[in-house]
């Protein structure tokens, strides 16, 4: 849901009504993963987002001015081959659960309606929850295991489960058979992408990763880098400082990813043995081979062993063969962006695993 704000707070703000429409079940090849999200206005002819890759809107569409007139859930389920010539299917092979409904600020029960308050709040302050859903029922459950909604309606254990899935920054998935199924919305923080260097690749870089959904921050003790003219767009946070105090204070975790890009040992090094003790997921140094070997023998004879210095990706990202800064910066998210979705391909294998 993260790419449908700041639209989809508009609309709130606005009142009038919409549904939400949410993969919940993917079996075989499919567009979109679980939680994928598409806001329908269907009176006004506009949706935000998509649960597809455009061959299923115009179904979701009509599904969601039935659900504004009965309130009434809908579960539809696309498949390879559609059953009629009007039907929409699936030309990717797999088959998909889509849920339609009216959104949650729209229910008739305060409690309920209580949930859109809780989730928006999530959105605006980049914080991890969890919203479970069974049919009409509905239950928020954030971080620190505050509940909104309908309490009663889900038991102790499959609450328990949601807020572990909330800890561990799992993906959203659908637990137990379709008559008693129960879907999981994982709503997480944005990934952090921390770099080390405000050159001019890093600049560009903030634009980039922006737009796949990172959270920015940049950090050079060189003020005249720092200066805010040099960035196109502005990072998240910027950090004029030397990086090692920075990176030890923060809370980069799994999902997240830093990037060394200054060249200079004397600032690069110590910012890699930093984040080599974090949790951060992704650690990447910009240079030739030549000059990463040279660097992993400087950081061995720090003392740190070869099994953490394997962590370190270099040359960062892929190797695109240009030599300007904006395609050097497109090479570096490429590759971040290739480890992030085999990273979230062994969570959702993780939790499969977990839930059968």
């Amino acid at each position: 849901m993260h790419e449908l704000l700041p639209r989809l707070g508009a609309w709130m703000d606005e009142g009038a009504p919409f549904a939400l429409a949410t993969v919940t079940r993917v079996d075989g090849s499919a567009p979109r993963l679980p939680g994928a999200c598409m806001a329908v206005r269907p009176e006004e002819n506009r949706f935000l987002g998509s649960v597809s890759s455009g061959c299923l809107d115009a179904e979701i569409v009509h599904a969601a001015r039935e659900t504004l007139v009965d309130g009434e859930p809908r579960l539809l389920r696309f498949g390879p081959d559609a059953s009629t010539p009007w039907v929409a299917g699936l030309t990717c092979g797999g088959w998909v659960d889509v849920t339609v409904e009216p959104w949650w600020g729209l229910h008739l029960r305060p409690e309920v309606r209580a949930i859109a308050r809780e989730v928006r709040a999530w959105f605006e302050h980049d914080l991890p929850g969890v919203v479970l859903s069974a049919g009409r029922a509905h239950l928020a459950v954030s971080a620190d295991g505050g509940r909104v909604g309908d309490r009663d309606a889900f038991s102790a254990d499959l609450i328990s489960d949601a807020l572990g899935t909330v800890q561990r920054e799992l993906p959203s998935f659908s637990r137990g058979s379709d008559s008693d199924r129960v879907f999981i919305r994982s709503i997480r923080r944005r990934p952090r992408l921390l770099l080390v260097g405000a050159v001019d690749i890093a600049a560009r870089l903030v634009g980039l990763a922006r737009e796949t959904g990172f959270r920015t921050t940049v950090i050079d003790p060189r003020s005249a880098y720092m200066a805010p003219d040099r960035f196109r767009e502005e990072p998240n946070e910027r950090i004029c400082k030397w990086p090692q105090e920075p990176i030890a204070g923060s809370d980069l975790g799994p999902r997240d990813a830093a990037v060394v890009l200054t060249h200079d040992p004397k600032i690069d090094d110590p910012a890699l043995l930093a984040l080599l003790r974090t949790r951060v997921g992704y650690v990447g140094a910009l240079g030739s081979r030549k000059s990463h070997a040279e660097r992993l023998e400087r950081l061995e004879a720090t003392g740190e062993t070869t099994t953490s210095l394997a962590r370190i990706s270099g040359p960062a990202g892929l190797h695109l063969g240009t030599p300007d800064a904006a395609g050097i910066a497109v090479g570096i998210l490429a590759g971040i962006l290739q480890w992030q979705a085999a990273a979230e391909r062994e969570r959702r294998r993780i939790e499969t695993v977990a839930t059968k």
